[in-house]
């Protein structure tokens, strides 16, 4: 296998690159309106039982090894595929890939909306603590109670920013846009699709915020199996159920391609001035959350749908200088890596051919003997055959389908009044422009990371990196691609957050049942019992059901990894993951199918910072740990996550 492990930006570009409460919250949550910094919170709202430790997906991996090769050394033979549908049979070394995105640009007379964009009859006035009144409140916006705000319910609210509705947009950034974009990879029989949303956060499910307005039903996908209704339920987990569904699953018989709900990673990318949609800040429209979930539909369904045979392109990049640690107590060791991929379809070119120019005719030399009297003429001419023309076949034509990025650094640029993708919008744009396609960025371990200097450079620096088409290192092997996806319940001991979701600011559903975990290295493993000691307790009368994914393209011993958090993780978190592939490339993507906060391991957690104190951001505590869960949950999260793999 080879990397690509090239210097930072600078040098020449290398070849291989979210009316006071309506419910009184409790005053462990006061302190939370001073934040000034990015959020990453979690909700937890009352809801029934759900099953915990499902393993989903497909089995063990075929154990080939080698993957990474140069284009030209690719030496598999191509195998045959059972194909669903309207597939061309694939070629050595190749897989199936498909994109496709969809503008998230308000549209409220679509679906029956209005769109309050003056953001004086938005923002809230300012009275401390965030429970400011809107500076207009219309009767029928009091008794609505989707959003635990007196917030002016036509309005769109980014998050990320002190708390409650105080930063409403006026518009959507037309530069770079906002968007769903979403990638299908796909080897006839197994599919993985990766989406990324441009949003402060989404959850995988929903107590209140889903629109449930037959005024603003769905104008997309309304028909058949998983359809696309308004009374539906719009969370990650809802929408990797029906979108399942719509390809065929139904009672854990794969669908068309082997789509199941395991094979949908679905992530927000984050942008603290993108809109929220989890309610923290004001939330958005039931309107706009109806125009969004037909936006993911969309873009999901529209990578599937054009899947065509592709080849693989991958690497990593050292860059260090893009991101370093953003806690205060500590120095963390940084994920200092980009990752990238890259789909690449080639058609044949078409032949040159040249002609050569025709021999010219001789002049017409006379006849010295001719008989008396006679003229002399002219021989006639032999003609001469008429050259043939001479072709040669120039390289392929080669387009990308889809440019996916990965890197860990915190995003907290504030809209300013418009609404902003921040570096997923950047490294989207910049990449489509370059390769063509469509462009996606994932956070990896940034949950304690920041970037260094302004997001848009490194975003530029990101893709600048990035070799041309047909430079990178290619993928070849047998590139069979498999899915897991693992739930299970964690304690929720932080009170605050707890609180919060009670009171209803967060939108994310929990259950009413007790928890508890006991996690060690390698507890959810083969050797369960291997350690006893120093294991992560923790216990809770109320849990949230959380999951994890995976998927894997090509052989165990090495192959592309691609790894799914619910949260802002950590960077030890998802350097540990990348061990576990030690020959192949890994991409441990953050907030994927759900949005539960930071998580980290209990040995970087403050445990003074998780009851509260984090929140007023000062000397005697670390900030995130205020909006995290459980002291065990980074722990948890990353044993399933090496369980999940094991399963691949």
């Amino acid at each position: 296998m080879r990397f690509d492990w090239n210097q930072p930006p600078g040098a020449p570009a290398p070849k291989s690159v979210r009316r006071s409460f309506k419910t009184i919250l409790s005053s462990l949550l006061v302190g939370v309106i001073s934040i000034g910094v990015a959020w990453a919170g979690v909700g937890l709202v009352p809801i029934g039982d759900r099953s915990a430790d499902v393993a989903r997906g497909s089995g063990a991996g075929n154990g080939q090894e080698g993957w990474l090769a140069a284009t030209e050394e690719g030496t598999a033979e191509a195998g045959e595929a059972s194909i669903s549908g309207s597939l061309e049979p694939l070629e050595a070394n190749q897989v199936y890939a498909g994109a496709h995105k969809v503008n998230i640009a308000p549209q409220p007379e679509k679906y029956s909306g209005t769109w309050e964009r003056n953001q004086e009859h938005c923002e809230t006035n300012p009275l401390p603590l965030g429970m400011g009144n809107p500076q207009e409140t219309e009767p029928e916006h009091v008794p609505d109670f989707r959003v635990r705000w007196n917030e002016n319910v036509n309005c769109i609210y980014t998050g990320g920013f002190d708390l409650g509705p105080a930063h409403a947009v006026s518009g959507f950034d037309e530069e770079y846009g906002l968007w769903a974009r979403a990638t299908a990879v796909s080897d006839g029989e197994d599919t993985v699709v990766l989406l990324i949303l441009d949003a402060s956060y989404y959850f995988a499910e929903y107590a209140n915020m889903c629109n449930t307005e037959p005024a603003h039903k769905s104008v997309y996908d309304g028909e058949g199996p998983g359809a696309n209704q308004y009374t539906q339920d719009c969370g990650f987990r809802n929408l990797q159920n029906s979108l399942a569904a719509k390809y065929g699953y139904s009672d854990g018989q794969r669908g068309q391609f082997g789509i199941e709900p395991a094979s949908f990673f679905l992530a927000s990318s984050h942008a603290h001035a993108a809109p929220d949609f989890v309610g923290a800040w004001g939330g958005v429209p039931r309107w706009y959350m109806q125009q969004v979930e037909d936006s993911i539909r969309e873009a999901v369904s529209g990578a599937i749908d054009t899947m065509q045979p592709t080849y693989i392109e991958a690497g990593e990049i050292l860059y260090r200088g893009g991101n370093n640690s953003r806690r205060r107590h500590y120095h963390a060791a940084e994920e200092a890596g980009a990752g990238w991929m890259r789909f690449v379809a080639e058609e044949d070119a078409e032949p040159i051919c040249t002609t050569p120019e025709p021999t010219p005719e001789p002049e017409p030399t006379a006849t010295d003997h001719v008989p008396p009297g006679q003229a002399k003429k002219s021989p006639e001419p032999t003609p001469e055959p008429t050259p043939s023309p001479t072709c040669t076949q120039p390289p392929p034509d080669r387009r990308a389908i889809a440019t996916i990025g990965t890197y860990a650094a915190h995003p907290v640029n504030s809209s300013n009044g418009t609404a902003y993708a921040d570096l997923s919008g950047v490294f989207a744009k910049r990449a489509e422009d370059r390769f063509g396609g469509t462009g996606l960025y994932f956070q990896t371990g940034f949950g304690n990371m920041t970037s260094n200097g302004s997001r848009v450079a490194l975003a530029n620096n990101l893709v600048g990196m990035l070799p041309n088409l047909g430079e990178g290192s290619q993928v070849t092997g047998d590139l069979d691609v498999r899915t897991v996806m693992r739930t299970f319940d964690q304690p929720v001991t932080n009170a605050a957050l707890a609180g919060g979701g009670i009171s209803g600011i967060f939108d994310r559903p929990m259950a009413q049942r007790p928890a508890a975990v006991s996690i060690s290295r390698d507890s959810l493993g083969p050797d369960a019992n291997h350690m006893p000691y120093k294991r992560c307790n923790s216990a809770s009368p109320v849990s949230v059901n959380s999951q994890v994914s995976a998927a894997r393209i090509g052989p165990v011993n090495g192959g592309l990894l691609i790894t799914g958090g619910p949260g802002e993780l950590f960077s030890n978190y998802t350097n540990t993951i990348k061990e576990k592939n030690v020959t192949g490339l890994t991409f441990p993507l953050s907030l994927v199918n759900d949005g539960l906060g930071y998580i980290m391991q209990s040995f970087e957690t403050d445990h003074l910072g998780r009851q509260a104190v984090g929140f007023v951001n000062g000397p005697l505590s670390e900030y995130e740990d205020a909006y995290s869960i459980d002291a065990c949950f980074g722990d948890h999260t990353l044993e399933q996550t090496l369980e999940a793999i094991r399963q691949l």
